[in-house]
């Protein structure tokens, strides 16, 4: 079922990607993540996450070849549009922990 929220849902996908997974975990979850911003159009968030992605030595295996190409075209089209359209509680620069009843930093 999709959230009726489609905002929370981008918050708690990016969050997601600060959580310790192991760095094939990671990419699929920075890969979901940067897709989710960038529907949204939230361009600046999503460059940040396929920046993280594409910076990751795993993005440079063989099976991780078609997120690569998705994160240099999403990196490239946010870049060129350079905003974002919906406001969340999110700043890729601050270190933080997520509440477990509220989900929230």
């Amino acid at each position: 079922k999709e959230t009726e929220d489609p905002i929370r849902a981008l918050e708690l996908a990016v969050y997601f990607t600060h959580c310790k997974l192991q760095p094939a975990h990671l990419v699929l979850v920075l890969n979901i993540a940067m897709k989710a911003a960038y529907k949204q159009n939230n361009y600046i968030t999503a460059a940040s996450l396929a920046q993280r992605l594409l910076g990751m030595p795993e993005s440079n295996l063989e099976a991780n070849r078609p997120k690569r190409t998705v994160a240099q075209k999403v990196l490239k089209k946010s870049e060129q549009s350079g905003r974002n359209e919906h406001q969340i509680d999110y700043d890729a620069s601050k270190h933080f922990n997520v509440g477990a009843v509220a989900m929230k930093p």
